[in-house]
């Protein structure tokens, strides 16, 4: 597949609503291609968002792991992976800690032409009454509803934000589970966790379309919080946020920013 660079010509992502236009956009081959950070230190475990836009690329029921955090399946501290699954119902959001799926989307995503964006919600400080809400998923501002539901424990804490390998586009440690997938503005908030997906997008009144809004808007990223918005070719996983919190890549460079965005 040839990836024209974004440099070649304009982006074109264009919220007519908010007047942002996202930076850039990352494709990722499914193959070699992942970004990796380590946190010098442990962030809030329990209360976090993960917000990015993507368009899928490939639907072979393989598992495309768009982030994961650890490689341990020994509680539910060890891992924690957001996924397209590859067990049945094949190609729903998955949220997953160690072998434990907690969240499976009834709805599939199978449309190779959509820009999509997901917001994923954690928050396990949530009492046992309400246990449901303590992992959300809205897709293009709308709440989603699950196949499968299973709840950690309150106060649990995740591997999510701790000082364990985080990686973009490869599961940690199911290393062949990549991720064919575009993304563009991928957003980790650290000790926040959202109550719905307004900070990452809103409705345009004219097209009935989620469009992005700019993240630059938002209060505080936390300690561990990142925004990668894909837009220095030579310097692909940098994190715009503020705290530089950089991403390493492999098998990446600046032939894979492309002309294509939400």
């Amino acid at each position: 597949m040839f990836l024209m660079p974004m440099s070649a010509v304009g982006f074109g992502a264009y919220s007519a609503v908010t007047g942002y236009e996202p930076a850039g956009a990352l494709y990722f081959d499914g193959s070699a291609d992942y970004l990796t950070w380590t946190p010098s230190s442990a962030g809030n475990r329990r209360t976090h968002t993960i917000s990015y836009w993507i368009k899928r690329n490939a639907f072979d029921g393989a598992g495309h792991t768009i982030i994961g955090a650890g490689s341990s399946v020994s509680g539910e501290d060890g891992e924690f992976i957001n996924k397209f699954d590859n067990n049945a119902p094949v190609e729903g959001i998955n949220l997953q800690t160690g072998p434990t799926v907690l969240r499976q989307t009834n709805a599939l995503y199978r449309d190779p032409t959509a820009w999509f964006n997901v917001v994923i919600s954690n928050n396990t400080t949530i009492a046992d009454g309400s246990a449901n809400n303590r992992h959300r998923v809205w897709v293009n501002g709308s709440e989603v509803s699950f196949a499968t539901t299973a709840n950690v424990s309150q106060n649990q804490e995740l591997a999510f934000m701790n000082n364990v390998v985080h990686e973009i586009g490869r599961y940690p440690r199911i290393t062949g589970q990549y991720a064919e997938v575009y993304l563009a503005d991928f957003i980790v908030l650290d000790g926040t966790a959202v109550s719905d997906a307004s900070d990452f997008g809103e409705t345009d009144s004219d097209t009935g379309i989620w469009v992005p809004k700019d993240p630059s808007d938002i209060s505080s990223f936390g300690t561990n919080g990142f925004w990668l918005d894909f837009s220095n070719g030579s310097d692909i996983g940098n994190d715009v946020s503020g705290n530089n919190n950089d991403f390493t890549p492999t098998s990446m460079g600046a032939n894979n920013i492309v002309v294509d965005g939400p």
